[in-house]
């Protein structure tokens, strides 16, 4: 098993997330992200000193919703995928969600069998699915199912 430490981002992490897990995504804006993160929890997973994975929790700021949070995103760099790192991110952003006292966390994932498994092996119930619910940047669609678990 691969051992992985995981810390909150930083500023100066930009560079190396958009090297290792967000390909695509421009440096500035996500150094503008990373400045203005407000009360969401950033976690980063580092394999040899590497970020190679990355889970963003957003808590909801609705007066009657203040229970809640969401996973936002979770990435793991494709070198470092089936090794359970994707496993042990959620666990430990479920961790830190409940010493926050938060109640519910929600969770959304592209229609595949990958995101589905997991999410249901850490204990989280499908609720429903959006059809074409992600429209990437090339016009593609994809389903986008959500996931609840209270904690």
């Amino acid at each position: 098993m691969i051992e992985i430490f995981i810390r909150p981002v930083q500023i100066g992490d930009e560079t190396e997330i958009c090297k290792n897990l967000f390909t695509s995504t421009n440096y500035l804006d996500l150094r503008n992200d990373i400045e203005s993160i407000n009360k969401q929890i950033w976690l980063f997973g580092l394999v040899n000193q590497k970020i190679v994975s990355i889970i963003i929790l957003v808590p909801n700021n609705h007066i009657l919703h203040k229970h809640m949070i969401e996973f936002c995103s979770l990435v793991v760099s494709e070198k470092y995928r089936k090794k359970g790192i994707a496993t042990k991110m959620i666990n430990e952003a479920l961790n830190i969600a409940k010493v926050n006292n938060f109640e519910i966390v929600t969770a959304s994932a592209r229609h595949n069998a990958n995101s589905i498994s997991l999410l249901n092996k850490v204990g989280f119930i499908r609720t429903h699915t959006i059809k074409n619910g992600i429209k990437e940047a090339d016009g593609k669609y994809f389903n986008f199912i959500n996931f609840i678990k209270y904690l």
